[in-house]
C-alpha cells in the first residue's frame, strides 16, 4: 500500500498471464484442427497416387504444443515422409498442409486471442 492505495497490478499481471495461456493453447489446438482439415483437403481429398500407399498416419501424427516460456504455439508432425508432403520433391508437388494451417486461418487465431483477453474486461 503506497500512499493510501492499494495495488492490484500483481492479480491484474497473473489474470493476463492466465489469458493469454487459455488463448495460446487454444490456438494450438485450432492450429492442430485447422492442420488436419488442411491435409485432408490437400491430400485424402485427392485421387491417389499410385507411387504411395494412404495410411492415415500423416493425418494422426499431427500434433500441437504451446510452449509457455516462448509465448508460441507450435503445429507439427514427426513423420519422416512429412517434408516431401509439405514442400514437395522431385516426384510429387508441394501440398503445403502445414504452412495453409497457419497462413490461411490468421483472423480466426486473432479472434480466440482477442476472445481469450476480453475475458479480463
Amino acid at each position: 500500500m503506497a500512499n493510501g492505495f492499494i495495488s492490484h497490478r500483481a492479480e491484474k499481471d497473473a489474470a493476463l498471464e492466465r489469458a493469454i495461456d487459455i488463448g495460446m493453447e487454444a490456438i494450438a489446438q485450432t492450429g492442430q484442427a485447422n492442420a488436419v482439415r488442411e491435409v485432408t483437403r490437400l491430400v485424402y481429398d485427392k485421387p491417389p497416387s499410385p507411387r504411395y500407399i494412404r495410411t492415415g498416419n500423416l493425418r494422426s501424427s499431427i500434433s500441437q504444443k504451446y510452449v509457455k516460456k516462448e509465448l508460441a504455439s507450435y503445429i507439427g508432425t514427426n513423420l519422416e515422409y512429412a517434408p516431401y508432403v509439405e514442400y514437395g520433391n522431385q516426384y510429387v508437388h508441394e501440398r503445403p498442409f502445414l504452412r495453409n494451417a497457419c497462413r490461411n486461418y490468421v483472423s480466426e487465431y486473432n479472434q480466440i486471442m482477442a476472445d481469450a483477453l476480453s475475458a479480463l474486461s
